[in-house]
């Protein structure tokens, strides 16, 4: 009779580290998740499937420079809302809030690090890149403009 053991192997993978595929490129860099909700719309594809919207909120961090530190902070803007990838049959809408600071003549600052979507869109770059080569245009304008798809 032979009696074996296993070793347990100790798991050192981090899972929050797949978050980063599921952003836009570097968003989880300038950006803090914050929280999230499914929104049920009550509406139905052409599958005849409940079209749910992930709502993921996301702050900026605090990237100042050394040189910055005199600013005071002054809150959040108000979220801009942005369209991106379906993840999992859920659509995706990130709704990012920018810092705000004020300088020492009282007038406010907005960093703008990294651009949030594709001009004149509210699609993040990457997925207005995807709709472009897909469709072959990006629908910046008309009845879905500024809506979550």
């Amino acid at each position: 009779m032979y009696l074996c053991t296993m070793a347990k192997k100790n798991n050192t993978f981090d899972g929050s580290s797949l978050l980063h595929y599921m952003f836009p490129k570097d968003m989880l860099k300038y950006f803090e998740i914050t929280g999230a909700e499914e929104e049920h719309t009550g509406k139905y594809d052409e599958t005849n499937t409940e079209i749910v919207v992930l709502h993921i909120h996301l702050d900026e961090r605090d990237l100042r420079e050394e040189a910055w530190h005199d600013l005071q902070p002054n809150g959040f803007t108000e979220p801009r809302v942005i369209n991106d990838f379906p993840l999992r049959e859920l659509k995706v809408a990130l709704h990012i809030r920018r810092r705000r600071w004020i300088n020492c003549d009282g007038g406010n600052i907005i960093f703008n690090y990294i651009p949030l979507a594709s001009e004149g869109t509210s699609y993040s770059e990457e997925f207005a890149a995807f709709l472009k080569e897909a469709v072959g245009c990006i629908p910046g304008d008309g009845p879905f403009c500024r809506t979550v798809l």
